[in-house]
């Protein structure tokens, strides 16, 4: 269970495993179908959504050590967090289920009804789902505060600039909170290579023409001096930022495999994810 000021980081991974088969039921193909009218990239029969999920337990974990390693503790007996549009819900519910006080804040609207029985589950299991698009500026914030904000994969998706978000996760940070933020690395040792044969490392434009309007795919890839900007001028204070890779490595002849996958292990600017931890300037 989560102790005073922390989470029990050797227990998370079996717990979120857990969560992860737990919401796979309701990952049903029907339902990505409804996601990828806007990003056509969701397609079921391109996009393994519980693979996904169960690969990005290494970004999860990641993310909550570096909270730990910043003096990332809890103001009270419960470590109180916030999940930025997270909607699938992994993550929240490990948390629940490590001991700590979970909000998600999610418009579920926008899924047209396909993952409200998702939200019913995790409400059911002790998250707390605020109706509420944090991407956008609020007339006025909720009055609770929290040790960690997450916004795992979000930023990227923004059709528009990161500042409401960030000034919004800014502003639910207790004192002595810290956000902390992943963003694909535009940088990434596969999207280098492809940019030299002429292929760009954003979506491909056929995703983003047949896609209904409007697009969620990815419209903005990070690098990190970008990363570390963007928190500065909304009042953070960047404590770290590292890079990591959660994605298997393709099979394919060794020789390849090597070629490709050596470098994005070997060199931190060529990894796949940026993951930061800020506070409160």
């Amino acid at each position: 269970m989560a102790r005073r000021g922390s989470i029990d980081l050797s227990a998370f991974g079996p717990v979120y495993r857990e969560a992860v088969r737990d919401l796979a039921p309701f990952l049903t193909p029907d339902r990505l179908e409804v996601i990828a009218r806007h990003n056509p990239g969701w397609r079921p029969e391109r996009f393994d959504a519980v693979a996904y999920l169960e690969t990005s337990e290494a970004r999860y974990a990641a993310a909550l050590a570096v909270f730990e390693r910043n003096g990332g503790q809890a103001a009270g007996e419960e470590l109180r967090v916030l999940d930025v549009g997270g909607f699938m819900g992994p993550l929240p519910l490990a948390l629940v289920r490590l001991g700590a006080r979970v909000t998600l804040s999610e418009h579920y609207d926008y899924y047209d009804g396909a993952f409200d029985e998702l939200r019913d589950y995790l409400i059911a299991q002790g998250v707390e789902v605020w109706d509420l698009d944090l991407s956008e500026a609020l007339d006025s914030q909720p009055d609770e505060r929290f040790d960690l904000v997450l916004a795992m994969a979000i930023l990227e998706h923004l059709p528009s600039s990161p500042r409401p978000l960030l000034l919004n996760a800014r502003g639910l940070l207790d004192e002595a909170g810290r956000f902390v933020v992943d963003v694909p690395n535009i940088a990434y040792w596969p999207k280098r290579v492809g940019l030299l044969r002429g292929i760009s490392p954003l979506p491909a434009m056929a995703d983003v023409y047949h896609a209904e309007s409007p697009f969620t795919g990815h419209h903005h890839e990070y690098t990190a001096a970008e990363l570390a900007q963007v928190l500065t001028w909304s009042g953070l204070a960047v404590e770290e930022v590292v890079t990591l890779n959660y994605t298997p490595w393709p099979d394919g002849p060794f020789w390849r495999r090597i070629a490709a996958d050596w470098p994005r292990r070997r060199f931190a600017s060529l990894r796949e994810v940026l993951l930061a931890c800020a506070s409160r300037d």
